[in-house]
């Protein structure tokens, strides 16, 4: 275990846990002032993230605030073994319930106080997470969907279409065309060289650079494939082979703080955040709190359109950052309070 002094308010370990033969690594922050402390599991977004998320993750900050922090390499990413490729949601809740059982084996922490912080894809993970394990004591997530896969994705295509100057006819000519592709990706039928063919013919569209700019097709393939797969059918964490937020959300039976971008064109908010909140309350689930912050995006960058196209851009330029204000202030406090 290598122990770095990162900062006077808390430490920085250097970590690794297991979820049965995938080992992951990653970073534990731990205020240096006494304990026993709340602790935050950081759940990812999509692809190929590591422990520090592009710099997008509140890491630094909770910890100063007493707030302990596990963040770790994505399956197959850094340190950590495995294929996040190939891996399924279910998988990946794995992944974060034992984060959860690191902490709880760690003196310092409030066994009481383990909780999740989820971004995007996190979104989806954490409240699977929740539904299934009582020793998530609350929920994070940020940019958190309200339908299946599909649906968010379909979803935003005519958002992304939109920000980028097109007319709406443009863009629903586009979301017809990247439903047929989700068409033959759900078709038992089809093969997938017969679908990797259909995904090189998108590529080559007018349309695909607003939707997934900078991504190839054989990574779109591969991302999605894991996604929509299966789980193993040993997986107790919901054995549904569609994730359906309709029916995990009830679920969640501890406090929750959902967090959205005014222009988030990924999963926009006047339309999620209303259903996230219903379906949570559908269930009996009575501390919701629901937070819009004005004029940013799918990661709370304030941001011009909100585009993928635009956030792609910030992702490569941490000079052109700028998170929304008080939105990392807020989390901080809702998980204190």
């Amino acid at each position: 275990m290598k122990v770095t002094q990162g900062h006077p308010l808390f430490r920085v370990e250097e970590v690794s846990f297991r979820n049965g033969g995938v080992r992951l690594s990653g970073s534990l922050r731990i205020p240096v002032a006494s304990g026993p402390h709340p602790a935050v599991v950081m759940v990812h977004g999509e692809g190929p993230a590591d422990r520090e998320m592009w710099g997008l993750a509140p890491s630094d900050y909770f910890a100063q605030r007493g707030i302990a922090v596990l963040t770790y390499d994505k399956r197959g990413v850094g340190g950590s073994t495995g294929d996040w490729k190939t891996a399924t949601f279910h998988e990946l809740v794995e992944d974060v319930l034992a984060g959860v059982e690191f902490f709880k084996g760690r003196k310092e922490i409030d066994v009481r106080k383990i909780g999740l912080w989820g971004i995007s894809q996190g979104g989806w993970l954490c409240p699977m997470a929740a539904a299934c394990s009582s020793d998530i004591a609350f929920l994070v997530i940020v940019g958190a969907p309200s339908g299946t896969v599909r649906e968010q994705q379909l979803q935003r295509v005519v958002h992304e279409i939109l920000a980028r100057g097109y007319s709406r006819e443009k863009a629903e000519e586009a979301l017809a065309e990247y439903r047929g592709l989700y068409d033959l990706f759900e078709d038992p039928l089809q093969s997938d060289a017969q679908v990797k063919r259909a995904c090189r013919a998108c590529q080559a569209q007018w349309w695909w650079e607003s939707i997934q700019p900078g991504i190839t097709a054989e990574y779109f393939f591969e991302m999605l494939s894991g996604t929509l797969r299966n789980p193993r059918p040993e997986s107790k964490i919901h054995p549904d082979s569609v994730i359906d937020p309709r029916t995990i959300l009830p679920k969640v039976q501890c406090p929750v703080l959902a967090i959205y971008g005014e222009k988030d064109r990924s999963i926009p908010p006047e339309t999620n955040a209303p259903l996230l909140e219903r379906y949570l309350k559908e269930g009996g689930n009575q501390d919701v709190t629901v937070r819009v912050f004005p004029n940013a995006n799918h990661v709370l960058l304030l941001c011009r359109t909100g585009s993928q196209f635009e956030l792609r851009r910030m992702l490569c330029d941490e000079e052109k950052r700028s998170f929304a204000a008080g939105y990392f202030e807020e989390m901080a406090e809702w998980i204190l309070r």
